[in-house]
């Protein structure tokens, strides 16, 4: 047997090269179709747009507790079940960017602050189980200097991803895990 416990804590600077912190990523919002006819030019005042600059401050904390059991001299299975916390700081520097209505309703669209600019701020925190794993590895071969394992881990969905607790797939890996000993 054996048991342990594990702590990890994550801060997200970046999203597919882009950076969370200082307004890289950007919203753009269309106008409703009011009317249904798919245009969103009709009438001329749904052609404008929301842009908003996303500013965003992202951390986990994960405490995972595992275990693993070696059932025979070739075979060991384990479990990881993680706790997980998450932080999230986000604002949106929203604009009304006046497309159709700047030259004849420039009234038109506001936000609630009565302007056509507003910050939006929110921020929220998680907390519970993540996505528990089990894990497995077999040594297939065992020489006088070569050895061959195979490994492999599922991981169930059982964190909440829409809290950012777990990722909200089944997921599945597998390895070969080779030494060689040289002699002399």
């Amino acid at each position: 047997f054996n048991f342990g416990v594990n702590y990890s804590t994550f801060t997200f600077n970046r999203l597919d090269g882009l950076r969370l912190d200082n307004g890289d990523m950007k919203l753009v919002f269309r106008h409703q179709d009011t009317n249904g006819d798919g245009s969103n030019l009709h009438p001329f005042v749904e052609g404008d747009l929301i842009t908003a600059d996303l500013y965003m401050d992202l951390q986990s904390q994960v405490t995972a507790f595992v275990a693993t059991y070696g059932v025979s001299e070739r075979l060991d299975l384990g479990m990881a079940v993680p706790v997980v916390s998450v932080d999230i700081d986000l604002s949106a520097d929203a604009n009304v960017l006046r497309l159709a209505t700047a030259d004849t309703l420039e009234d038109t669209h506001r936000f609630p602050n009565g302007t056509s600019r507003q910050i939006f701020a929110r921020n929220g925190q998680a907390a519970g189980l993540g996505d528990v794993a089990f894990r497995g590895k077999y040594r297939a071969i065992q020489g006088a200097r070569a050895t061959l394992a195979l490994s492999g881990e599922l991981r169930l969905p059982t964190g909440e991803d829409r809290n950012l607790l777990g990722t909200g797939a089944v997921q599945f890996t597998g390895g070969v895990v080779a030494s060689l000993t040289r002699n002399g």
